[in-house]
């Protein structure tokens, strides 16, 4: 794997990490960004290659399910992601960021990089 990708990888488990931390400490209540987490276990997925459902999420961002799918919606449209139901289970609606929502995540991760020092 290239560097440059295992920094991007390494620092979205930091991210990841710290929102956990601000989330437990001060509450999600308190801390909301469900789009951002949603990106955060979006991208991972991509390059750990699991599939991600709504439902995991709603739990990963701390939302109730309809918060979660005006959330997609919303990234849907901007084309960060797609969704695409399941095949015997039209509950199981599986989520993917889009090689243009990696591409932007990714330059979004090579700009918070320096503000971390793992350039």
């Amino acid at each position: 794997m290239p560097k440059r990708n295992r920094m991007r990888l390494e620092l979205c488990h930091k991210l990841v990490a710290s929102r956990r931390v601000i989330g437990e400490h001060l509450g999600y209540q308190i801390c909301r960004d469900p789009v951002w987490g949603m990106m955060l276990e979006l991208y991972l997925a991509r390059h750990e290659k699991r599939r991600v459902f709504l439902w995991s999420l709603c739990v990963f961002a701390n939302i109730p399910t309809t918060s979660a799918i005006r959330k997609v919606d919303d990234m849907q449209e901007s084309g960060l992601v797609t969704r695409q139901p399941g095949i015997r289970d039209n509950r199981k609606v599986e989520v993917r960021l889009t090689d243009d929502g990696s591409h932007v995540f990714e330059n979004l991760l090579d700009r918070m990089a320096p503000i971390f020092s793992m350039n």
